[in-house]
């Protein structure tokens, strides 16, 4: 416990010094973009059967919440326009962390399912390089329309057909859980239905 709190607050020396006013969205895209990556690969190697990564999987994924609870904090002292939706968004992953690592970190079904629901982060790159692209006017460039074909793709890929599945898995866990994990997928689709409309908008 004392070691992960001096983690936290490792993490939390360095990344503050990123942020001021005038760069706290560009911070905050590097940031999630860094986390996407990171919580991407660990999870893809839990489910290909890494050994190295197997055992220790509940601890090294538990870094997440590190940056769940800086986001938080971030989103609402810069007033993000998302902060409502993504504070939801990270209290569920605070709180599935934190039951999977005191409660479940031997529980094989339950950490598998953690480690499919990491996997829709591979769409978070391609969400932070339009929303780049998109406030430096790029939204008629080429690499915008591929980023956002790319977005749209993997995000309905993993999030909203993958998100089915997962609440499929999530039904053979306690109630509490399949509770979570409808959350965090319904909350999956209303990005993705906002996500159409931007697309429309700017097409």
């Amino acid at each position: 416990m004392i070691i992960r709190l001096i983690t936290f607050l490792l993490y939390l020396k360095y990344v503050n010094r990123l942020f001021s006013k005038e760069k706290a969205e560009t911070a905050n895209i590097f940031l999630s973009t860094m986390h996407a990556y990171y919580t991407t690969l660990v999870s893809l190697l839990y489910l290909m059967n890494i050994s190295i990564i197997v055992p220790y999987y509940p601890e090294i994924i538990f870094l997440s919440s590190y940056f769940a609870a800086h986001d938080i904090y971030i989103q609402h002292k810069y007033k993000f326009k998302s902060r409502v939706s993504l504070t939801i968004h990270h209290l569920l992953i605070i709180f599935g962390l934190y039951f999977l690592l005191n409660h479940y970190n031997n529980d094989v079904p339950k950490i598998t399912l953690v480690a499919y629901n990491y996997l829709t982060e591979i769409s978070t790159p391609f969400l932070n390089k339009s929303i780049m692209l998109y406030n430096q006017k790029m939204h008629h460039h080429i690499n915008y329309k591929i980023s956002s074909v790319l977005l749209l793709l993997t995000f309905f890929s993993v999030r909203v057909i993958g998100g089915l599945y997962f609440i499929y898995l999530a039904s053979f866990q306690p109630f509490i859980l399949l509770c979570a994990q409808i959350s965090l997928t319904s909350l999956n689709y209303i990005w993705f239905y906002k996500l159409i409309l931007m697309m429309r908008k700017n097409t």
